[in-house]
């Protein structure tokens, strides 16, 4: 049982008023709940508990990226290297390569020993906030009470390590735009406060389902004719699920606030990328246009249809893929009118 927890850093602080924490050491772990099908449920047998009262999350900078940017920005670079691009990830990085000497059973207890934990969480009256007296407004997750599951899988990828899951069921749940404080810049006014500020989302009753892989290192593998084995890549998703009363308020001001956090906590570090955007299709490809020769009383239109097999399309940013499809159809149908007066029409 511990109470008055405060744990403040140069980019977050973590405040309880009081909880409680209770960990069974020896619960047998069962290897058969780790794999699919997941059955994890709130009423399950959990290793570790938690109840919190009181729970304050408060994001309010990014130091460490702030720091890479002001490194990256003052770097005096000469001759060849002053034209090469350099990004916030380039900055203080190097390859991680595997150590060779790892001995097996340390690989043992690091595979398996996220796989033991299932951890449960009560929250009563908690909130999570992100925003600072930099910004106009504070993006606020605030809630009534909310109860949380986490533990761990086996991934979907052989070469990844393990799957983290986490369940989370709250209760009367707002998602909200309040005025910071000591913020002294120029004020958007809001098109109406409701309590504490502007409510995005509300919701008395939510669920949601997140999982994220954690990667492994994918080493270079080839078959026979030199082709790479595929395998599955890391994957991450969140489902949310509103089960009663929800409310959503979105428009123009909220859009511009939500503008000024992500500038903020996600700043662009602008640099010169190459812009190119690479489309390949496979055999059997094919478009064809129709052109009519006739001109009827309303016009005439052309029709062109289109279809693709073996799409994909890259680009020259971080992450390349933007389109990978088996096999595509398409289709536009451009109406052209015999007067300018009328509406000429393109469906799609």
């Amino acid at each position: 049982m511990f109470r008055d927890v405060v744990y403040v850093t140069q980019d977050l602080s973590f405040r309880i008023i009081d909880g409680i924490v209770i960990f069974k050491y020896w619960m047998p772990y069962n290897p058969a709940s780790s794999k699919k099908p997941y059955q994890h449920r709130f009423d399950t047998k959990q290793r570790l508990k938690m109840w919190l009262n009181g729970l304050e999350y408060h994001v309010y900078n990014r130091s460490r990226l702030y720091n890479r940017l002001e490194e990256l920005f003052l770097v005096e670079r000469y001759g060849d290297a002053a034209n090469q691009p350099r990004n916030i990830s380039s900055i203080n990085t190097a390859a991680v390569e595997p150590k060779a000497d790892v001995e097996k059973g340390q690989e043992e207890v690091n595979s398996g020993l996220p796989a033991w934990l299932l951890e449960t969480g009560s929250n009563s009256q908690g909130q999570v906030a992100f925003g600072n007296q930099l910004l106009e407004t504070t993006l606020c997750f605030k809630f009534e009470s909310a109860t949380g599951i986490y533990t761990t899988s086996q991934a979907n990828s052989s070469l990844d390590e393990f799957m983290h899951i986490v369940k989370f069921q709250g209760k009367n749940v707002r998602v909200m735009l309040s005025p910071s404080p000591y913020y002294r810049g120029p004020i958007d006014e809001p098109p109406r406060y409701m309590g504490e500020g502007f409510v995005v989302l509300q919701t008395a009753d939510c669920k949601s389902h997140i999982i994220k892989m954690k990667p492994g290192f994918a080493p270079e593998v080839k078959a026979e004719n030199d082709e790479e084995i595929p395998d599955s890549d890391p994957h991450w998703g969140i489902d949310v699920v509103f089960l009663k009363n929800t409310t959503l308020c979105y428009g123009p001001w909220v859009d511009r606030q939500r503008n000024a956090l992500q500038k903020f906590f996600y700043p662009f570090d602008y640099q010169e990328v190459t812009k190119a955007v690479h489309l390949c299709v496979g055999s059997g490809s094919h478009v064809r246009v129709y052109q009519p020769w006739t001109v009827n009383e309303y016009g005439y239109t052309t029709s062109v249809v289109a279809k693709f097999f073996q799409v994909e399309a890259t680009t020259s940013l971080a992450y390349r893929q933007l389109i990978e499809a088996e096999a595509m159809d398409l289709a536009f149908h451009m109406s052209f009118p015999r007067y300018l007066e009328p509406n000429a029409t393109l469906v799609m």
